[in-house]
């Protein structure tokens, strides 16, 4: 009550907002932090969590756009699920991921807004650091349809080498859960998860999925999505040639070349030229000998440096070998040779050709 009885209306609502205020600055101020490699943001606040991007507001009223994927640590105060955040974020920080599994999980159960989509990302990142392969799958699960872009990022790694009760009720997750997706985002990593435990347990079956594979598409995102998923689909490639599937190869590289990331373009041209090279020597084609050739040479001119070029180098003397090209052969092997990074196998079947063509 104003202890003025006087006083007009005005002059109480001011009186009480100063005291109101002076009561908002009399409580303590909430502090969050976040690590981020070299970058500490502390005294803050995290004020939001959405496309794979932590918004962090600084005291000036400056919003950061923090890359969840560099975010190293992060600390949150006033939350009554803090004390578990926080301790599994130290666990997770000291390389302890089993302990920062079991509080992520207590905090998991209380937290809410944006959090819990921040928390599975975590959860997911301690199963599959500690191994517990199915309930990483599970969080997985739950990352793929609720962030697409961020899950072909962190697709599990932790798959058993063999097949098992742990990998079939994987499959039988994955299998359910891809039943409903009818194109939906969630597909293209839900779909990498089942190539790869395939890709360990059953080969053959990876082969008849690796076509689907290679024409997934996804965007690029915080988490290097397109990246994890060029990598897979590189491996898929490798095992439709290891099946003779060459045509199948040659378009697969094509389309991956697009938009490739500058370390696997490498492997993408030896990949096609090696598909080339075989359907070449089935069919006798110099044309395709040719083109085998050039994959090959763009290798060894784009990236001289690279220790893919030595085998490039002796790829390409194969193909002027075939195309009655001897002497050409011969100064792509002395190069290769004359590489101190080449592999001793490829050293080997260098040494080998060139004394066949100079014997």
């Amino acid at each position: 009550m104003c202890p003025n009885t006087t006083c007009s209306s005005r002059v109480c609502a001011a009186a009480v907002g100063c005291m109101l205020a002076a009561w908002l600055a009399a409580v303590p101020a909430r502090a969050d932090q976040v690590l981020a490699g070299s970058d500490n943001y502390p005294r803050g606040r995290v004020s939001g969590f959405a496309g794979g991007v932590l918004r962090f507001l600084t005291p000036d009223g400056v919003t950061h756009r923090i890359p969840f994927a560099q975010v190293d640590q992060v600390v949150v105060d006033n939350f009554a699920w803090a004390k578990d955040f926080n301790a599994a974020e130290t666990y997770l920080a000291r390389q302890e991921p089993g302990s920062a599994a079991v509080r992520y999980e207590r905090a998991l159960r209380v937290a809410g807004d944006f959090w819990p989509n921040l928390i599975r990302l975590r959860l997911l990142q301690a199963r599959d650091r500690a191994g517990h392969f199915n309930e990483a799958v599970v969080q997985f699960l739950h990352v793929a349809e609720a962030m697409p872009d961020a899950a072909l990022g962190l697709v599990p790694t932790c798959i058993p080498d063999t097949a098992g009760d742990r990998t079939r009720r994987a499959l039988e997750r994955l299998d359910e859960v891809l039943r409903r997706q009818g194109g939906k985002p969630a597909e293209a990593p839900l779909q990498i998860l089942h190539f790869a435990i395939l890709e360990k347990v059953e080969p053959d079956k990876a082969a008849e999925l690796a076509g689907a594979v290679v024409r997934l598409s996804a965007p690029e995102s915080e988490f290097g999505g397109r990246s994890a998923l060029r990598s897979v689909q590189l491996r898929a490639l490798q095992l439709l040639q290891e099946r003779g599937r060459n045509a199948d190869v040659v378009a697969g590289v094509d389309r991956l070349l697009a938009d490739a990331p500058e370390a696997v373009l490498p492997d993408c041209l030896l990949l096609k030229g090696r598909a080339l090279y075989t359907s070449a020597l089935e069919s006798g084609s110099a044309e395709e000998f040719k083109q085998a050739g050039l994959a090959f040479m763009r290798v060894a001119i784009h990236y001289p440096s690279d220790a893919r070029a030595g085998d490039a180098l002796l790829w390409a003397a194969r193909v002027h070998e075939r195309i009655q090209r001897p002497a050409q052969a011969v100064q792509l092997l002395r190069e290769c040779l004359a590489r101190s990074d080449v592999s001793s196998s490829t050293r080997s079947d260098a040494q080998s050709l060139l004394r066949r063509l100079t014997g």
